[in-house]
């Protein structure tokens, strides 16, 4: 019982040590997001999460590029 609440704390401590690399990452990654949104045109109106999809797979800047191309066509 006593070695299987040590790997229990090892566990959850490992988990909260995780957590907190996650939580690093996701601020990077908002910063970048918010730097992308920084680069466009102020009245550029993103389709609900493409930059977040683009961000996240480098398929979806396809996405991204494609819409930029069409809004700043349609200008």
């Amino acid at each position: 019982m006593g070695e299987e609440i040590k790997q229990l704390r090892c566990t959850v401590a490992e988990l909260l040590g995780e957590n907190e690399q996650l939580k690093a990452e996701n601020e990077k990654w908002l910063n970048e997001l918010a730097e992308i949104r920084d680069m466009l045109p102020q009245d550029y109106h993103f389709e609900p999460g493409t930059p977040e999809y683009a961000i996240a797979n480098p398929e979806g800047v396809k996405d991204l590029v494609r819409q930029i191309i069409n809004w700043v066509g349609s200008k």
